[in-house]
């Protein structure tokens, strides 16, 4: 009890009121029938002792995501693990329901500036046609359907490199679009031009578009003979 109540006054007294404290300390030990010389020798002993030195800890924070009873686990030997390790850390794991580490978006690229892939174009009445490019989906739809063909009389437009989308709206000018690029969707990526051709051959097969017969004919002595 006389070594608590010294090192308690030790502690937090400030060095020119420490001597009072233990004035009191001894008055009220000696009422209590303390020895003074046992007080003063133990007292003393507290007080020329050097104090030691209060060791700092470090916090240190672990973000965890939350996974039920297992995280529980995992935080009691994270805690086990650094205890034994550093002592003057102090582990304080938090739980989370966000992930760690958020996920860089990456930016879409507009469908009309796709380039190398299986498009499909739908008609007015209904006929259709596939086709494969390694161009820019907005420069292959103006090559299919010009500006002149939508500002100008068919029967006025030449014919030298016409595809079959061209053709057919020439034939048909009702079936031309008010707005081209609604008549186009990408079907699917490609990754050089040699897949372009097959797979473009593939979906011909399959969907058997009416404005690629031709190309159908081709693409399937070339395929699947």
């Amino acid at each position: 009890l006389v070594k608590s109540l010294t090192h308690r006054a030790k502690r937090i007294c400030s060095p020119s009121l420490l001597q009072t404290e233990i004035n009191k300390l001894q008055d009220i030990l000696c009422l209590n029938g303390y020895p003074l010389g046992v007080l003063k020798r133990v007292m003393s002993k507290v007080i020329d002792h050097p104090t030691a030195a209060i060791p700092t800890t470090t916090s240190m924070i672990t973000r965890l995501p939350w996974k039920g009873p297992s995280s529980v686990d995992i935080r009691k030997k994270i805690d086990s693990a650094i205890l034994g390790c550093y002592q003057e850390v102090f582990s304080i794991v938090v739980f989370t329901t966000r992930p760690a580490f958020r996920s860089i978006a990456k930016e879409v690229l507009p469908t009309l500036q796709k380039s190398s892939f299986i498009y499909k174009f739908a008609c007015r009445c209904g006929r259709t046609y596939v086709g494969e490019t390694g161009q820019r989906l907005s420069e292959r739809i103006k090559q299919h359907i010009p500006d002149k063909l939508m500002t100008q009389p068919p029967h006025l437009l030449g014919a030298a490199s016409d595809s079959a989308i061209t053709k057919h709206l020439k034939a048909h000018p009702e079936c031309i679009p008010s707005e081209r690029d609604k008549s186009f969707k990408v079907i699917t990526s490609a990754r050089n031009s040699q897949h372009r051709a097959v797979l473009e051959a593939l979906y011909i097969r399959n969907l058997k578009p009416e404005l690629c017969a031709q190309k159908r004919h081709v693409r399937a002595l070339t395929l699947f003979k």
